[in-house]
């Protein structure tokens, strides 16, 4: 009766009438527990919920002249000082259809991304890999986020509601003093990456976030 129970246990998590082609003929002799944590660890891996990332503010300080969003993705992909291992990385930053977060303020689905960097309801980690940021929501961001110690700041193109700013220097691709950028601050809140400071002399930082 227990070897029954736990038959069924499996069948309901499972949860696919597909599975039980595997539990017929010679596939009945297979260890149910190792065919349960083997499926399940397949599910897991393609969860959006199951992934779990981290952010990295770059070493390097730059003009708003980015080379556009896939500019910035490059330099985030570079051997960067602060870059905390392999893979792949993009910039924390937003221009017109390029890259967007939200259409509409605090976009409620993440049906409003454009080439996001966030995946809804990942968990996200500072650099250290140790130190949970948080976890995102539904739409793929935060209602508030501390990304790192001190106060650095990185570009967005962001407003404080998640919107795309009108300040993006001129889609990233002047460092003209006369040419604005919006910014964010490492230990502040969403209200924080609406800064605004000019593309010549306000360098500032990138933040990257694994993909």
């Amino acid at each position: 009766m227990q070897k029954n129970h736990l038959w069924l246990s499996i069948f309901i998590l499972l949860g696919s009438c597909t599975v039980v082609e595997q539990f017929t003929g010679a596939e009945e002799k297979q260890n149910p527990a190792t065919l349960l944590a083997v499926l399940l660890a397949t599910q897991g891996s393609s969860s959006t919920s199951a992934f779990v990332g981290h952010v990295y503010v770059t070493n390097s300080a730059y003009n708003g002249n980015l080379g556009g969003v896939s500019g910035a993705d490059a330099k985030c992909n570079s051997a960067d000082a602060n870059k905390p291992g392999s893979g792949t990385y993009k910039a924390m930053i937003v221009q017109g259809t390029t890259r967007r977060a939200c259409s509409t303020a605090n976009c409620t689905s993440s049906s409003e991304n454009i080439d996001w960097v966030f995946k809804p309801g990942a968990q996200y980690y500072r650099s250290n890999r140790t130190t949970l940021i948080g976890t995102a929501s539904s739409a793929g961001i935060f209602a508030s986020a501390v990304w790192d110690t001190g106060e650095t700041r990185f570009w967005t193109g962001l407003g404080s509601d998640w919107t795309n700013s009108a300040n993006h220097c001129l889609s990233w691709t002047s460092g003209d003093n006369g040419q604005a950028g919006s910014y964010g601050l490492t230990d502040g809140t969403t209200s924080a990456m609406d800064c605004t400071g000019s593309g010549g002399w306000g360098n500032s930082y990138l933040l990257c976030v694994l993909q």
